[in-house]
């Protein structure tokens, strides 16, 4: 079992390289270079453009579920809010 894993992995680390030989084509690795150090760029520069965004999305989540737990409340008059 673990020497299947071992060739499906070699395969798909064949497949990668081939598609990625594809795909750069005949362009020298000092011009590859600033393509794939771009695209690191990019990854690492995305996360601080994410990161606020699902860090909303947790406290939209959290007041929501406290809204839809202390309105029913409030409507029924079980809890009351201070002037």
């Amino acid at each position: 079992m673990a020497k299947d894993n071992n060739n499906k992995q070699e395969n798909f680390e064949q497949t990668l390289f081939k598609a990625a030989d594809k795909l750069r084509k005949n362009i020298d690795a000092a011009e590859y270079k600033h393509i794939v150090l771009g695209l690191i760029f990019l990854k690492y520069s995305s996360y601080s453009f994410f990161e606020p965004i699902i860090s909303n999305n947790s406290q939209i989540q959290t007041l929501s579920r406290l809204r839809d737990t202390l309105l029913p409340k409030l409507m029924k008059g079980e809890i009351r809010v201070k002037d």
